[in-house]
């Protein structure tokens, strides 16, 4: 395993609707996540997985990365995949099985050469495969086979599996659900369920259903709510309050926006035009249980910021050979002092909240004073709509 320290020399901070976006390059990572982008639930640890290796963004801004040496021989279409239970970590690999990963140490659980991917539901972890066959593994039990099952969703006691449409298991038999009338009949390409409830959504080409003990209770598109970018809603994931958000495609299935449901409005609506998302290359979406929003694309890692945004996003002055202005002293207990290099030919210095709510800006000059309430900011460098630079500051 390499531990290395995570760098912010090319932080790019884009302002839009109040709202401010943090983007770098996932060069820093050292893994595109071509199989798998993926928050662990339990520690908030952001995974990026391709065929050949993995890493993991720690909760301290610190990465580590893991390859043959960590996670065995890898070669491509391996399928790599990993999942998550309290206090432990799962990965497969498409010709050998399921392993265990606790502290980073690979133990094999049991060998099949057909597993896809994984799933998890409180101590158990279902592998799904491309033959139908799912197997169930606890820590403390027989390995379970489940047979005419391949991709499926558990949570508590409900189980629901997409065989082209959703069902579930009854006994050693199947149960369609599509013939509920609150049940939207398309392709379906995502389907979870909310963080706090057994609810469970699924979203497809026509919009989006949802059910509760089996049982579909209505649906969001166009033609009741208001704003919906498309009905062709590609990903969904839910924040730390259970909002809804979702990842919508055009009519070849490409991204080309984000979105959050609030009441029957979609609000927060970012695509290219006023985010930095390459949305043609989108690879995945993720909301860790403090309500942070990442967006990862085949270039750059985004992030919303937000009063709860990890303090590492902003602590990027342990190396920043390419500064083009400092905030000093910071911490204050009153005025702050900001130098600007004198080559910037930036023409704005922004003031927000942590929210990314605009408090003052002001021209671009080689020095300021900054004097401000007793709080943390964040100091935006723009040229434009554009700012190529951030610090938080703190007033005690």
């Amino acid at each position: 395993m390499k531990l290395i320290l995570l760098f912010f020399s090319s932080v790019i901070c884009l302002s839009s609707f109040g709202q401010n976006w943090i983007s770098f390059s996932t060069d820093f990572f050292k893994v595109t996540p071509t199989n798998q982008f993926i928050i662990d639930p339990f520690t908030n640890e952001i995974w990026f997985v391709s065929d050949s290796k993995a890493s993991t963004v720690h909760t301290n801004g610190q990465v580590s990365q893991f390859g043959t040496n960590e996670l065995g021989a890898l070669w491509a279409g391996d399928n790599l995949c990993f999942g998550f239970s309290q206090g432990h970590i799962y990965f497969s690999k498409l010709l050998e099985g399921l392993y265990s990963f606790d502290s980073y140490n690979r133990s094999l659980k049991f060998s099949s050469t057909e597993i896809d991917c994984i799933t998890t539901n409180s101590d158990t972890v279902y592998t799904m495969s491309g033959t139908q066959n799912m197997y169930k593994y606890t820590p403390v039990s027989t390995i379970d086979a489940m047979y005419g099952l391949s991709n499926v969703k558990a949570k508590n006691q409900f189980l629901y599996f997409n065989s082209g449409v959703i069902g579930r298991k009854v006994g050693m038999g199947s149960v369609y659900l599509h013939m509920d009338p609150q049940y939207l009949i398309a392709p379906i390409n995502d389907f979870k369920f909310t963080r706090k409830t057994d609810t469970l959504y699924v979203a497809g080409t026509k919009g989006i259903s949802y059910a509760y003990n089996y049982d579909f209770l209505d649906t969001i598109t166009p033609n009741n709510t208001l704003n919906m970018p498309s009905s062709n809603v590609l990903e969904i994931e839910f924040d730390y309050l259970d909002g809804l958000w979702a990842i919508f495609g055009d009519g070849n299935d490409v991204p080309f926006a984000l979105a959050k449901l609030e009441g029957n409005a979609w609000i927060n609506v970012f695509d290219g035009s006023n985010s930095p998302i390459d949305f043609t290359n989108f690879l995945g979406v993720e909301i860790d249980t403090l309500g942070n929003v990442w967006v990862v694309d085949n270039v750059q890692l985004h992030t919303l910021l937000s009063p709860n945004s990890p303090g590492w996003l902003t602590t990027y002055e342990l190396e920043k050979p390419s500064s083009i202005f400092s905030v000093y002293p910071n911490p204050s207990h009153g005025t702050m002092h900001l130098t600007i290099n004198p080559n910037t030919t930036f023409s704005t210095i922004e003031i927000t909240d942590l929210s990314g709510k605009l408090l003052k800006s002001m021209a671009c000059t080689s020095e300021l004073e900054l004097n401000l309430e007793r709080g943390q900011y964040f100091v935006c460098l723009k040229d434009g709509e554009l700012t190529l630079e951030v610090e938080k500051i703190v007033i005690e």
